[in-house]
């Protein structure tokens, strides 16, 4: 019997797993749900291409945008179209699109806002958000900008230090630079076992203890602290594909 695709509140699939697209054709994050258990998000890929089979991860925070005192500037309550301060101005119109304002510190901390567009300023920077403010803030209050994990995904990094993003997935197909993909990020699925490294069948998978390879997977480096990709289904050698059961959500 064949699988039947399902996706979030009914909606017509235009491309397909093995496909990438230029061309937007789904709301980034969507969801898509096979009955033999797989799971795939709708995602932009960042300004490098990532492999198939190779482990993807949400962009890279900008600084810039983290943390930012927002002196001379306040969120009303009820307001949709707010202005913040920033110290460097959004890289595109895009760049936090149906990303997030974070509020962390000060009056109103803790508040969290899905972002509908923004220009490129930096004092201000102009917002247009989904839903209305619900608790105002001051001109002391700390906001941070968080763009879509799906949106400008990059390979994981190999190198000792920590990742740079959180996981998005891993691609069945290779992904062209700033190319729409379905990002795997449940069930079985093919990943690059990274260069002497030996997995073990059963056991957790993430980011490996050298990783020498990008986008590569491998025993989890730190136990306890680094992030678990899945668990191994069926182990292949070093720099070949292995069998995992993804577990990012």
């Amino acid at each position: 019997m064949p699988n039947i695709v399902i996706a979030d509140g009914g909606y017509p699939i235009q491309q397909g797993i093995y496909e990438e697209s230029a061309t937007q054709k789904a709301e980034l994050g969507r969801r898509l749900q096979f009955h033999d258990g797989r799971v795939f998000r709708y995602t932009l890929n960042g300004a490098g291409s990532i492999g198939k089979g190779k482990a993807a991860i949400s962009p890279a925070l900008v600084a810039n945008n983290l943390d930012e005192v927002q002196t001379g500037y306040t969120l009303k309550v009820g307001q949709k179209n707010v202005e913040v301060k920033l110290t460097t101005a959004p890289a595109s119109k895009t760049h936090y699109q149906d990303g997030f304002l974070l509020v962390n510190d000060g009056t109103g901390e803790g508040q969290i806002y899905k972002i509908k567009s923004h220009d490129t300023g930096d004092d201000p920077c102009k917002i247009e958000l989904y839903d209305p403010i619900k608790t105002a803030t001051e001109v002391t209050s700390e906001v941070s900008l968080i763009p879509n994990k799906y949106n400008g995904a990059i390979i994981l990094n190999n190198n000792d230090g920590a990742p740079t993003g959180v996981p998005v997935g891993i691609p069945l197909i290779d992904i062209t630079a700033a190319y729409y993909f379905w990002a795997q990020t449940k069930g079985y699925a093919p990943a690059l076992v990274d260069t002497g490294d030996t997995i073990v069948r059963g056991n957790p998978v993430g980011k490996p203890h050298t990783h020498a390879v990008a986008g590569a997977l491998g025993t989890v480096k730190n136990d306890g602290t680094d992030v678990v990709w899945g668990r191994v289904v069926w182990e292949s050698a070093a720099d070949e594909y292995a069998l995992i059961d993804l577990c990012l959500e």
